[in-house]
């Protein structure tokens, strides 16, 4: 099953019971596996493809690199 299927798949499920896709705050990021190079739609829009993003107070990259997120905790424990 494809992205865009599963997105489709979800879209529909989440109207059943009230519930709807926010597609400005929808992410993708792409592993460096990922072959599909389609463009994924929610809602009718495109989804913003990114290089990294933060996800429960951690940062996720697409090439597993945890810079960012050494770099990030470094400053916070620096203010202390």
């Amino acid at each position: 099953m494809g992205m865009q299927l599963m997105t489709e798949e979800v879209e529909k499920i989440s109207r059943r019971v009230g519930l709807r896709m926010n597609a400005g705050k929808c992410k993708i990021l792409v592993s460096n596996n990922w072959e599909d190079s389609k463009v994924i739609t929610a809602e009718g829009t495109n989804a913003e493809v990114v290089e990294d993003f933060c996800y429960l107070g951690s940062y996720l990259s697409r090439t597993g690199n945890c810079d960012k997120e050494c770099m990030e905790r470094r400053q916070v424990y620096s203010r202390d």
